[in-house]
């Protein structure tokens, strides 16, 4: 269990929030698996949501099912920030998260996300002006610094705490990593060292041993998962499971078209535009199938598919020829 400010989790596991990945229909699949704790919204930036811009509305939106569920924001202006924090909060968000470890260069360009990391005291007026706006427990996500020569990680997080943080998260990259190369998990115990409030590590956890693994190296008190969760998303129960010395298993083929149709139906409910459907549905198959015989073939045919039944279609078709051929294999002597 992990308790960040007045909120108990039933679990330490935490859906990242990534764009165009971590919308309402992906939320909910993650947590009808169970094994997660919270999800976390993509960010929303806090002028589209102050100028009620559609594309940054629509992703303050969930279904309860999704609860406890963080709304993670991103803005520069104290002020402003703390107005949509407290939308955030009206919404009915269980936490309101400040994103200051976006590496997004258009983002940073702006002054936004990881950009804040060098700019220790206006970080103070965000948080200060945020945490005076917001009853539910407000939290940070950094990065290590912009880059490998300038990591303010510790001392952004000792302002972020002192001006009322519930909790950390670090993704133990740098801003110029983007991605890329490894995450430095030394620099997670770093934080937890000086840390006062929960710190939660994200960065590499790219198989269920891996979490259990940066806890034990880190001594962090929740791990967050984003990538592997897209591609794996049994990876929270097959954490918990892993944990509690249980078995765990591979989705099975079935269960795999199972999910993705359930998926597929609520990107379509979700979506009132069909571009927009299409998008998500498209990079939804890619994760899907990755990894599975046919998955390429399969996802050049949808690139062409201008239907949803056709779309559909195909995908019970590949999967059924999957299932099919496995079936038809001889059972292990």
């Amino acid at each position: 269990m992990l308790k960040i400010g007045n909120l108990s989790l039933t679990s330490s596991l935490i859906l990242a929030p990534m764009e165009g990945l971590t919308d309402s229909p992906t939320r909910r699949i993650i947590r009808s698996l169970g094994g997660c704790g919270l999800v976390v919204t993509e960010f929303i930036s806090t002028e589209g949501l102050l100028r009620n811009v559609p594309s940054e509305t629509k992703k303050l939106e969930y279904d309860p099912e999704e609860q406890p569920l963080a709304v993670q924001i991103a803005g520069k202006e104290p002020g402003r920030v703390a107005d949509a924090a407290a939308m955030v909060q009206d919404a009915g968000a269980a936490i309101c998260d400040l994103n200051m470890g976006c590496p997004s260069r258009k983002v940073m360009r702006n002054g936004v996300g990881a950009a804040l990391l060098d700019q220790p005291e206006l970080v103070r007026q965000i948080m200060r002006a945020t945490r005076a706006r917001l009853n539910i427990p407000l939290t940070v996500k950094l990065r290590l610094g912009v880059a490998c020569k300038s990591r303010t990680f510790l001392s952004i997080a000792k302002i972020c705490e002192a001006e009322g943080a519930d909790a950390i998260t670090l993704h133990a990259r740098t801003a110029r990593q983007q991605y890329g190369g490894d995450a430095d998990w030394t620099e997670i115990r770093a934080l937890k060292e000086i840390a006062d409030v929960p710190v939660i590590g994200n960065g590499d956890v790219l198989r269920p041993e891996d979490a259990l693994r940066m806890v034990e190296e880190t001594g962090c008190d929740g791990v967050m998962i984003g990538r592997a969760a897209i591609a794996n998303p049994w990876i929270f129960q097959q954490i918990t499971a892993l944990s509690d010395g249980t078995l765990w298993k591979e989705p099975s083929l079935i269960e795999r078209r199972d999910l993705l149709r359930r998926h597929t139906e609520l990107v379509i409910d979700h979506y009132p535009v069909d571009g927009a459907r299409f998008h998500q549905l498209r990079v939804l198959i890619r994760s899907a199938t990755h990894g599975l015989p046919g998955g390429r073939h399969l996802r050049r045919q949808l690139s062409l598919v201008g239907s949803f039944d056709v779309l559909t279609k195909r995908i019970d078709e590949f999967f059924e020829a999957l299932i099919t051929s496995a079936s038809d294999q001889p059972p292990h002597q």
